[in-house]
């Protein structure tokens, strides 16, 4: 949940990021293990949307998990949820003059993105 970043005059990074006290999706499963076969669609959807919206700033979130994916109460509809991509502690920025390939980078958050997909489906 990114609301701005910038960097400062030494380079350092710094992500705004929205405060989202209803806890995690790793949270929310052993609370309700019962709902979530009909909101596993719902995740996935906003969660490759979140991932395609960093990749192409350019980001690499680097820790996707069930505990940095946060949910927020949906205002408009009544027991659904809106899911945030949390947890930048391992996020950086793509380098261009990188010895590793852009794709190869980018590759290890599509293959925790399915890892969390294939938890969510079994769980």
């Amino acid at each position: 949940p990114v609301v701005d970043c910038f960097r400062d005059s030494d380079q350092n990074i710094y992500l705004l990021t929205e405060h989202l006290p209803d806890g995690t999706l790793e949270q929310y499963l052993i609370l309700d293990v019962d709902s979530i076969e009909r909101l596993v669609k719902q995740f996935v959807k906003n969660l490759v949307k979140a991932l395609v919206s960093m990749h192409l700033c350019e980001i690499y979130h680097g820790d996707i998990s069930l505990a940095s994916v946060y949910l927020k109460p949906s205002k408009s509809k009544q027991g659904s949820f809106e899911v945030k991509l949390g947890g930048f502690d391992r996020a950086s920025f793509l380098k261009h003059d990188s010895d590793i390939p852009r794709y190869q980078v980018l590759s290890e958050d599509v293959k925790a993105l399915g890892i969390l997909i294939y938890k969510l489906i079994v769980y």
